[in-house]
């Protein structure tokens, strides 16, 4: 891949592949403006700190190489970090749904979410539900993850749900639930697939 000045990860940019209902993007229009919130549209650039927010019926998707982030409705977050070395994901609140690929040169991919950072393997596929100020429920479908908290790391492999309190005190392990989020993403994945192993 491409490389930036020596000893700089180059930056890297996600883009918006689908935006429904009420799905909206922080847009930052000049150096020094305020910014403001305005609809998102399909290949809107997403790059670190940019905010991405979806009202009661919204969905938004954005994709960073061939890996999916994929907020459902009712939920707010963006990324803190995105460059070839590094993909860490701020949920705020709500659901988000992750699709990884297999890494190519040793990327990684995490989450932080209550307090807690959780670090994703790919290929995998995950999603966060997170209430405001409540517990975390981390479902993993396909994968693993380890979820941080202060001086503790709890292991979830796949086929497992962990529900973990604010800052990680206190959790158990659940079995995960497919809702229909979740194959609503992995229609999309079916979707985009084929055309990937085209070219």
């Amino acid at each position: 891949g491409a490389q930036g000045p020596a000893g700089e990860p180059p930056l890297i940019a996600g883009r918006v592949a689908l935006a429904e209902g009420d799905a909206q993007i922080w847009r930052v229009e000049g150096e020094g403006s305020a910014g403001q919130w305005d609809d998102a549209v399909v290949n809107d650039v997403v790059s670190a700190g940019t905010g991405l927010y979806t009202g009661g019926n919204g969905r938004n998707e954005v994709r960073v190489g061939p890996n999916a982030f994929r907020l459902d409705a009712n939920s707010r977050g963006g990324f803190s970090q995105l460059d070839y070395s590094t993909a860490s994901f701020d949920l705020e609140y709500g659901t988000l749904a992750i699709r990884l690929a297999t890494p190519e040169q040793g990327e990684t991919t995490s989450v932080t979410v209550a307090g807690l950072r959780i670090d994703l393997a790919a290929p995998g596929r995950y999603r966060f539900d997170a209430a405001d100020r409540g517990p975390v429920r981390l479902s993993v479908f396909e994968g693993q993850a380890t979820v941080r908290s202060a001086g503790r790391a709890i292991g979830v492999g796949a086929g497992q749900a962990v529900v973990v309190n604010p800052g990680g005190s206190g959790f158990s392990y659940e079995q995960p639930v497919v809702t229909a989020f979740d194959q609503w993403a992995l229609q999309r994945d079916a979707q985009v697939q084929p055309a990937r192993s085209a070219t």
